[in-house]
């Protein structure tokens, strides 16, 4: 149990905590999303699957990838992986 006193005080300190930002911003999803897009184009050009995939690590694409797999003749040469 908790008392009315505590949660009154842990309520006001949520209130009072600086936003966390769990998702980047619209405009930064959309880049990431073009980039993921590019990157599925670069695999329809090759005749494979159009799938694109970007890895973001603190705001920032730090990795980009599409599928190469018939082109390998690798089933594990997945964008995403």
């Amino acid at each position: 149990h908790i008392s009315e006193e505590r949660k009154t005080e842990l309520g006001e300190a949520l209130k009072n905590h600086p936003p966390v930002a769990v998702f980047p911003s619209q405009d930064d999803m959309e880049a990431f999303m073009r980039l993921a897009i590019e990157q599925a184009r670069q695999s329809a050009a090759l005749g494979e699957v159009p799938v694109g995939a970007v890895i973001v690590y603190q705001g920032e694409a730090i990795a980009a990838a599409h599928n190469t797999c018939i082109g390998d003749h690798n089933v594990s040469h997945h964008a995403e992986i």
